[in-house]
């Protein structure tokens, strides 16, 4: 089946869709906020959607449904995942072989991927690494860490912009060097730029804040490109999906003269 027509019957849920494709296989899909990237292995805690309406194999990690026109089921093969609160591109495969090489490449670090974050407070430099230690816990499905003992985490960072409403809020590039779970919400609290509605590392008062000032419901992180290199089928290849940044953050961080309305208690 070519791989346009793979995608055409791929049974995405709102606010997931694929935005990029190479002809071996691999499907680069951009994932909104609030949803997650497979179901709660927990049907009882699973209240949020994922980016498909179909099953999920936890143990070989793929999605599996029954397509019009095809006598077997197909299956689609998930590569890297992003948190629920977290938006942009995550990629996946359309057969098991690919998404083997495409793991082994995450694996071995031959795969980049950029961040946006909108953070509450400055930076103390226009960009440099953070180089910690995490220390996760898992409690179920739940998922807690902070910095000290654990394993190293790496972030190259770099300050974009102020926002425009002076309200001491910045936008910041990040590009992880290492792929530790939370790490980028870790390691911004860390150093006193907590993401913008983040509800478990975040500044809370501040997320309270601009939920009145701007109706800020999501967390503002977003993955907005990845790129990978890797071998299949005797072939080299290098690919590349980009996300652009959502409405939401430009609400935020360009002038907004309802918030600064708000902001003067003029309303």
């Amino acid at each position: 089946m070519d791989i346009r027509d793979f995608i055409d019957k791929i049974p995405f849920a709102r606010k997931a869709q694929a935005v990029a494709f190479d002809p071996c296989g691999l499907i680069a899909i951009s994932k909104g906020s609030g949803i997650m990237s497979h179901p709660n292995p927990n049907p009882k805690d699973n209240m949020a959607p994922s980016i498909l309406r179909a099953k999920y194999n936890f143990k070989e990690e793929y999605f599996s449904w029954k397509a019009e026109g095809c006598e077997e089921n197909l299956h689609l093969y998930l590569i890297n995942r992003l948190d629920s609160p977290t938006s942009g591109i995550m990629l996946a495969s359309a057969n098991k072989e690919l998404a083997a090489e495409l793991k082994k490449a995450f694996k071995e670090k031959s795969a980049k991927k950029t961040y946006y974050a909108i953070c509450v407070g400055r930076p103390f430099g226009k960009e440099g690494e953070w180089n910690d230690f995490l220390d996760i816990k898992r409690f179920g499905n739940f998922v807690r860490g902070k910095t000290g003992g654990g394993t190293r985490a790496i972030t190259r960072f770099a300050f974009e912009r102020i926002d425009e409403n002076k309200l001491m809020l910045s936008l910041m590039r990040l590009e992880p060097k290492t792929g530790r779970t939370h790490q980028l919400r870790i390691q911004c609290a860390s150093h006193k730029l907590p993401i913008l509605g983040d509800e478990t590392y975040g500044d809370f008062e501040a997320n309270r804040r601009f939920r009145r000032l701007a109706g800020a419901k999501r967390m503002y992180l977003h993955c907005a490109k990845t790129e990978v290199e890797f071998e299949f089928n005797g072939k080299k290849i290098n690919f590349c999906a980009e996300d652009k940044l959502p409405q939401s953050f430009k609400d935020i961080i360009e002038f907004n003269g309802e918030i600064l309305i708000k902001k003067m208690g003029k309303i």
